[in-house]
């Protein structure tokens, strides 16, 4: 997902429908240890920001303004 994905550092992206690079980005983070770790490292850190409750903060912040 496009929004979400911080290219190099929490995943990667490749063009759509693309499979060729899609391939070579599975096969590359398969075998490269080291990138692998540090980008899962990093994918997990990233969800751990998104929680139903930081979710309901924002929305009633949001709401909140706007009453």
């Amino acid at each position: 997902m496009r929004d979400s994905v911080k290219c190099g550092k929490t995943g990667f992206l490749v063009p759509y429908k693309d499979i060729e690079a899609l391939a070579e980005a599975i096969v590359w983070l398969l075998t490269d240890h080291k990138t692998r770790k540090r980008v899962s490292k990093e994918a997990r850190r990233e969800t751990l920001k998104f929680t139903w409750d930081r979710t309901v903060m924002i929305i009633y912040n949001f709401l909140k303004r706007l009453l």
